[in-house]
């Protein structure tokens, strides 16, 4: 998914950073405080639905929107947890960059 996303972005004014888990993806948050972050649910150690708990309750986190992007489909449960949207994989290129626009990435 992530090099996919990297190609849909080809062109585009955003420079995408990757995390292989949800604890460097938390950490990456904290740092360098994005535009948006895209959160699949299927995460190694710290689910998707747990780092979303923790980027919302964390202050230096809690105002990024947070897509989630994943073959799990459970909008209610994400929008519930504080996702801003949910895509479902797979995912083209004009509902990503939309998605993108929608949350002021783009």
């Amino acid at each position: 998914l992530v090099s996919l996303l990297d190609r849909y972005l080809f062109n585009q004014p955003c420079r995408p950073v990757r995390a292989a888990s949800g604890v460097e993806g938390l950490e990456l948050a904290r740092e360098l405080k994005p535009d948006v972050i895209v959160l699949d649910v299927m995460l190694p150690n710290l689910d998707g639905w747990e780092t979303l708990q923790l980027l919302r309750n964390d202050p230096r986190t809690s105002h990024i929107p947070i897509i989630i992007c994943s073959v799990f489909h459970d909008p209610e449960l994400a929008l519930s947890l504080g996702a801003s949207l949910v895509l479902r994989k797979p995912i083209g290129r004009q509902e990503f960059l939309e998605a993108l626009r929608l949350t002021g990435a783009l």
